[in-house]
C-alpha cells in the first residue's frame, strides 16, 4: 500500500500544473451532473469519484503499461474517452426519443440501447491497446448511471457489451480487430436485449433491430473519433500503423531498391518482433512496424553494411574509427529520415533505441590491435538511449540475434540457439533493458520465439542433383524441405 501511495504521489508532484487540470475536470463535470440531475447533493460525490478513478487509472498505468503513450496524454484521453462515450450515448439516446417516438411509443430505455453503448469498449481498446481501457468502461458505465435515471439497466448493458468488445479488440490486433470487437459487442447487444424481452416480458421485437442500430452507431462514431484522438493526444492507433506497414510508402521502396539487403534483413526481423510481441503483451503491430523502419539510415551510405555489399567489406580500407562514425551515424540519420517523412513517434523511438547504448565490438577489437594507445570503450559505444518500451527492446534482440544467425556457416539447430542464448546475455549483462519493462521470463520466452522462428528460416535444405553438383547429377526429384 505503501508502493502505491508513493507511486501516486510521486506522479503528481512532478504534474503539478495537471492536478489543477484534474481538479478543475472533477468540479466542472461534477457541477454539471448534479444539475442534470437537479440533486446539488451529488456534487461531492461524483467529485471524489472522479478524483479517487484518476489516482487508480494513474497507478495501474505508471506500473503496468507506461511507455505506450505519455503520461499526460495517457490522462487526458482517458477522460476525453469517458466524455465523449457518455455525451454521444445521450446525444443518440435524445435523437431517437424525439424522432421516433412520434410513431413508436417504446420508452426511452429502448432507445437507449440502439445508441453506441459499446462504444467506450471499442475505441478505448483500439487506441490503449491494453486492459487500462477497463477503466475507461467503468467509468462510462458509472456515468451512464447517474445520468440514466429514467433508463434502467443502461449502466449494466454498457459494462457488459463494452467489455467483450474491449476483448476483442485485444485478442486480434489491426484493423479486423474494430469490425470483429463491433459484431462481439452487438452480439452481446443482442443476448440482453433478448434476456431482457424474456424476463421483463417485453413483447415488443422493434427492440432486435437496437444492436444493429448499435453497430452502425459504434462504427461511425469510431471512425469520427479516431483521427481527432490522434491529432489532439499524439496517439497512433494500430490501424493508422499498419498504413507505415505497406510495401508502397516510399522509405520502404527506397529501402528495396537502394539496400535489398537490408529490406530483407528487417522484413527477417519483423516477422521475429511480431511473434514474440505476441507471447509477452507487447504490441505486434507497434514491434513490426518499427523492425520495419529500424534500419532507413542505412539508406545514406548502404554499401558499408555487409549485407548489402555481398562478401566484400568496404571497411577494409577504412580507419576502425572512420569506419564507427558511419555505422553509428545510421542511427542518426534513421531518425532524421523518419521525421521528414512524418513517421509516428512511437516508431522513431525505436529507430532511434534499436541499438541502445550498445558497443560496436568488431571495429573496436580492431582498433585496440592496430593502436598503441589504450583506445576508450566509450568512444565505440551507441550513443544511445536505451530501449524504453518492450517493443524496443524486441526489436533491439531480433535485430542482432537475426544478423548473427545469417552469418553462421552452418546454422543448425544447436548453432543458432547458442548464439540467441549469449546475445541475450550479454545484452542484459551490458544493462541495455534497464529503461524497459522486461523481466526474466520474459526474455526466455522471447528466445524461445526466435529460436523456433529461426530453425524454421535457416534449417537445411536438401542438395537438388543436377543444381549443387553444377548440373552433372541429372534433374532434380523428391520434395523441398
Amino acid at each position: 500500500m505503501i508502493n502505491i501511495k508513493t507511486t501516486i504521489v510521486s506522479r503528481f508532484k512532478v504534474n503539478k500544473v495537471f492536478v489543477i487540470y484534474l481538479i478543475s475536470f472533477s468540479v466542472a463535470t461534477s457541477i454539471v451532473v448534479s444539475l442534470w440531475l437537479r440533486d446539488l447533493e451529488t456534487i461531492v460525490g461524483v467529485f471524489f469519484f472522479i478524483v479517487s478513478t484518476t489516482f487508480l487509472f494513474s497507478y495501474i498505468w505508471s506500473t503496468l503499461y507506461s511507455g505506450r503513450i505519455e503520461y499526460k496524454r495517457a490522462i487526458g484521453l482517458y477522460y476525453f474517452l469517458v466524455f465523449v462515450s457518455i455525451l454521444l450515448i445521450m446525444l443518440f439516446t435524445l435523437l431517437y426519443d424525439r424522432t421516433f417516438s412520434r410513431y413508436f411509443d417504446y420508452g426511452t430505455f429502448l432507445y437507449s440501447l440502439a445508441s453506441p453503448v459499446f462504444l467506450s469498449g471499442v475505441v478505448s481498446g483500439l487506441v490503449l491497446g491494453d486492459r487500462s481501457y477497463v477503466f475507461v468502461v467503468l467509468n462510462t458505465a458509472i456515468v451512464s448511471f447517474l445520468f440514466s435515471y429514467d433508463m434502467p439497466f443502461l449502466s449494466e448493458v454498457v459494462m457488459l457489451t463494452s467489455i467483450v468488445a474491449g476483448e476483442t479488440v485485444l485478442l486480434r490486433k489491426g484493423a479486423q480487430s474494430l469490425f470483429n470487437s463491433i459484431i462481439a459487442g452487438s452480439g452481446a447487444l443482442l443476448f440482453f436485449v433478448i434476456s431482457l424481452m424474456l424476463i421483463e416480458r417485453i413483447d415488443t421485437y422493434i427492440a432486435l433491430f437496437a444492436p444493429f442500430s448499435s453497430a452502425i452507431t459504434v462504427l461511425f462514431s469510431t471512425y469520427a473519433m479516431l483521427p481527432l484522438i490522434e491529432s489532439l493526444f499524439g496517439v497512433v492507433t494500430q490501424i493508422k500503423l499498419l498504413e507505415y506497414a505497406n510495401i508502397s510508402h516510399p522509405l520502404l521502396k527506397e529501402l528495396i531498391d537502394k539496400a535489398p539487403g537490408t529490406y530483407n534483413h528487417s522484413m527477417i526481423v519483423s516477422f521475429l518482433a511480431e511473434a514474440a510481441s505476441y507471447e509477452v503483451g507487447a504490441d505486434p503491430v507497434l514491434a513490426k512496424v518499427g523492425a520495419l523502419f529500424h534500419d532507413i539510415g542505412k539508406l545514406k551510405n548502404p554499401k558499408y553494411f555487409i549485407e548489402n555489399s555481398g562478401s566484400v567489406s568496404t571497411h577494409e580500407k577504412l580507419s576502425p574509427a572512420m569506419s564507427r562514425l558511419i555505422i553509428m551515424s545510421h542511427v542518426r540519420d534513421g531518425v532524421e529520415l523518419a521525421k521528414k517523412y512524418a513517421l509516428p513517434k512511437c516508431i522513431i523511438d525505436i529507430v532511434e533505441q534499436h541499438h541502445g547504448t550498445t558497443l560496436i565490438r568488431y571495429f573496436y577489437e580492431k582498433a585496440k590491435r592496430i593502436s598503441k594507445e589504450e583506445v576508450p570503450e566509450e568512444i565505440y559505444r551507441y550513443p544511445g538511449p536505451k530501449p524504453r518500451t518492450k517493443e524496443a527492446a524486441i526489436v533491439m534482440m531480433a535485430d542482432s540475434i537475426e544478423a548473427a544467425v545469417r552469418s553462421l556457416n552452418d546454422p543448425t539447430p544447436a548453432k543458432i540457439k547458442e548464439v540467441i542464448r549469449a546475445i541475450v546475455n550479454y545484452l542484459f549483462s551490458d544493462g541495455q533493458f534497464d529503461e524497459c519493462p522486461l523481466n526474466l521470463r520474459e526474455l526466455k520466452t522471447i528466445s524461445d520465439v526466435f529460436l523456433k522462428m529461426l530453425i524454421s528460416f535457416y534449417h537445411r535444405r536438401v542438395s537438388y542433383p543436377g543444381v549443387s553438383d553444377g548440373g552433372n547429377g541429372g534433374s532434380s526429384s523428391g520434395s523441398k524441405n
